[in-house]
């Protein structure tokens, strides 16, 4: 008697391709080692989506950047106009 599956199979020509493959290597003296992404990022004491967001960012080209403190939002500061007038 043959029972019939819930879900068909998902054939390897039909998936995604992905669009690129990292390997992450760790110096260990004078010996590279090769590790997996989690070990990378347990070595490093980081999380796995910020392995993911630098790598998205090699992908494309472009360096991370970094934001911290920087808005426009500072209510009682003067412009420099007016800085220059009452100076």
């Amino acid at each position: 008697m043959r029972i019939q599956c819930r879900r068909p199979s998902v054939h390897a020509n039909t998936g995604k391709q992905r669009q690129a493959h990292f390997v992450y290597k760790v110096l260990l003296g004078e010996e590279e080692k090769v590790v997996c992404r989690e070990g990378l990022a347990s070595l490093h004491g980081i999380g796995e989506k910020r392995i993911r967001r630098l790598a998205s960012l090699v992908q494309i080209g472009e360096t991370p950047s970094e934001n911290r403190g920087k808005h426009n939002n500072r209510g009682n500061a003067k412009s420099a106009d007016v800085v220059e007038k009452n100076g």
